[in-house]
């Protein structure tokens, strides 16, 4: 593993990954979030640091995942996106679906519009990773 690669890796996605969340949880959501907290107060934490730091963890294991798998997905950064895009499925809608079915608040309008957010951002973080660490394109593994 190429270790100036590697932290290069995780501190592009990571700031990719606060920017995005931000943009999408903090502004493009917030009427949505400000209803909720309206609706059921107290239900949300505000730590804004404890978001950051889930970001970089997110982005360490992320990176690390793509060090090992990338050649799965053809490396390159078409992996990379494609590689993203397929956790961002795992995470957007399998993973999803535990907050949709728990929280009566997720309406399917929430849980679809998280979800595709979640594949996109995945799919630019992917690109991310494959664009700087570097894993050569090849001819992706058949199942």
């Amino acid at each position: 593993m190429n270790v100036g690669r590697f932290l290069g890796a995780v501190v592009a996605v990571a700031l990719v990954r606060v920017f995005l969340n931000f943009l999408f949880y903090g502004i493009a959501m917030r009427s949505h979030f400000e209803a909720l907290t309206t609706e059921y107060p107290g239900v949300f934490r505000e730590e804004l640091w404890g978001f950051i730091v889930a970001d970089v963890l997110f982005a360490l294991v992320f990176v690390y995942l793509w060090t090992k798998t990338g050649p799965c997905f053809g490396g390159g950064i078409k992996g990379g996106v494609l590689g993203g895009a397929w956790l961002g499925v795992l995470l957007g809608l399998v993973w999803s679906l535990y907050y949709f079915f728990t929280f009566t608040f997720t309406t399917a309008g929430s849980f679809a519009i998280d979800a595709v957010y979640t594949i996109v951002t995945l799919a630019i973080q992917g690109a991310i990773a494959a664009a700087i660490y570097k894993i050569p394109a090849v001819e992706p593994a058949r199942a």
